[in-house]
């Protein structure tokens, strides 16, 4: 192929793979306390669970070192204490909280190569596919705001990586190893309970042989997906109704053959070209949310499309190689997270489906490096090379402008990033020794996670509340309330000592005294 008969394939790849990654890095991690504009309460909930292991051992509740945590609703223990470190070197705070997620997507990159170039054995499609994952959409998107999300294709990528190292090289040390990565993206994500048991078991078909001829081998591997499995079973049949599935369940609200339909629907328009290279999460139906994608693009880049099909087109005339059938596994797979979520408007998510990222730009790379082989003149291979290249380049250079540029600028409110609870509670700390109460308005997801976040000491007489039913004119009192509350309730007359704005310049919320007018 192309690369391989131009350049050396060890000290240059690897300076190659160094640089995309550090690229990689910098993408995720410049002013990524400042954009998404705002800071989201499950970003908030998790570090906040982290900093009380990180200083006492135990959860906000009292529980030591407890396995699942209660943030909003039961989360797995992986997104928690995975923090720790990072708060003991920079205490709790946003960046904290989004410096962890850079990292994990940042090694990501690195992964990706390594595990492609296992597959394939070519250092080519590795390394693009590490190129490609470093400037993706989807990826980007999930390294620069701190929830569970981007852990899940981390460590499954890792999962991978060992099983088939472990297979091809017959070292069994790896296969067991890798089960530990499996069940890690396993409880770091919920999401990704709807994936991994059906994936296991086409591993199983794939593998059989394999698995047949060690016996031993393959009962000490069932042995550890039961026991792994134990908190989750546990944890589902104890709070059923707790359970983040039992939120978000495309059957809540809807009869059998309803929630059927939309499955099925669901599935479908995940391998739409809207949602993956015209629109994203963003754009599809109904979808009102505006942390999981940037409007205008897709979930890949339009220009990956050919080379998209190129690669399912290599990986299906190849099919009786087991690695291929692995990857055409993962692709089938990949949309469940969001087949069996009904809420939030229903169909394709970003989020629910974040397992599919990786797979994408693997089959890209795999498409790209078969296209380039098929061109025997060498010159006209050089010339597609670099213009696809440029092209991915030039892709990724918008998004980044629009990501930076734009999207703060509409992604700020109740539908996006909920800006201005750290500017309110601030505020409010700096004026408490002059007012009896401090209320702010609970224009937030849960906005009782900020006082403890951005004050755990500090803020003793915040509370939430509204003029409605908070006002007390005997008592000295400061209110953070929207524009909009203001507008709607013309008796309530303020004295504003402070307006926080939106990044687009939009009044965010007033602060200030607040008088009823007879």
């Amino acid at each position: 192929m192309f690369i391989s008969k131009t350049l050396h394939k060890g000290i240059i790849i690897y300076l190659l793979l160094i640089f995309i990654i550090l690229s990689g890095f910098i993408t995720r991690v410049y002013k990524n306390t400042q954009h998404p504009a705002g800071f989201f309460c499950d970003e908030a909930g998790l570090t906040y669970e982290a900093y009380h292991i990180a200083t006492s051992g135990k959860d906000s509740q009292g529980n030591i070192l407890p396995f699942y945590f209660t943030v909003f609703s039961p989360r797995g223990p992986v997104a928690i204490y995975d923090q720790v470190p990072l708060i003991w070197l920079f205490g709790m705070n946003e960046f904290t909280s989004r410096i962890t997620s850079a990292l994990i997507g940042t090694f990501t990159i690195g992964i990706v190569f390594f595990l492609t170039k296992e597959f394939f054995q070519n250092y080519e499609i590795a390394i693009f596919a590490a190129f490609l994952t470093a400037i993706s959409p989807w990826h980007i998107q999930f390294s620069r705001f701190g929830t569970e999300n981007i852990r899940l294709p981390f460590y499954f990528s890792l999962f991978l990586l060992l099983f088939v190292l472990g297979i091809r090289k017959q070292k069994n040390i790896y296969i067991f190893l890798s089960t530990v990565f499996l069940f890690l993206g396993f409880y770091a994500y919920t999401a990704a309970a709807v994936f991994i048991f059906p994936f296991i078991l086409g591993l199983a078909v794939i593998y059989k042989k394999y698995f047949l001829k060690n016996k031993l081998i393959t009962l000490g591997l069932v042995f550890l997906v039961i026991l792994y499995s134990l908190p989750f079973m546990y944890q589902m049949i104890r709070f059923p109704q707790q359970s983040r599935f039992a939120e978000v369940s495309v059957f809540k609200e809807k009869t059998t053959i309803e929630a059927v339909e939309q499955m099925i629907r669901t599935y479908s328009e995940s391998y739409s070209s809207d949602f993956l290279f015209l629109k994203g999460d963003a754009g599809m139906p109904e979808h009102f949310i505006n942390r999981f994608s940037v409007k205008g693009f897709g979930e890949l880049y339009l220009v990956a499309l050919p080379l998209f099909l190129a690669g399912l087109y290599y990986l299906s005339k190849n099919i009786k190689k087991k690695e291929n059938q692995v990857l055409l596994l993962w692709f089938l797979l990949y949309p469940l997270g969001s087949v069996v979520a009904g809420a939030d408007g229903g169909g394709p998510f970003a989020t629910r489906s974040i397992i599919g990222v990786l797979i994408f730009q693997i089959i890209t790379s795999v498409g790209f490096i078969y296209i380039i082989s098929l061109i025997r003149d060498i010159q006209l291979r050089i010339a597609i090379f670099i213009s696809i290249t440029l092209l991915f380049i030039i892709s990724f250079s918008l998004y980044i402008y629009t990501y930076f540029v734009s999207y703060s600028l509409y992604s700020e409110d109740f539908w996006g990033w909920q800006y201005g609870a750290k500017d309110i509670i601030r505020y409010f700390i700096k004026q408490q020794e002059n007012y009896n109460d401090e209320i702010m308005i609970p224009e937030f997801n849960a906005p009782d996670i900020f006082f403890k976040f951005y004050a755990p000491a500090d803020c003793k007489k915040c509370k939430l509340g509204q003029p409605d039913d908070s006002l007390d004119l005997t008592r000295k009192q400061l209110f953070a309330v929207t524009l909009l509350y203001l507008q709607q309730h013309p008796s309530f007359k303020m004295d504003i000592q402070k307006i926080i704005f939106y990044p687009n310049g939009k009044p965010a919320f007033l602060i200030g005294e607040i008088k009823k007018s007879p």
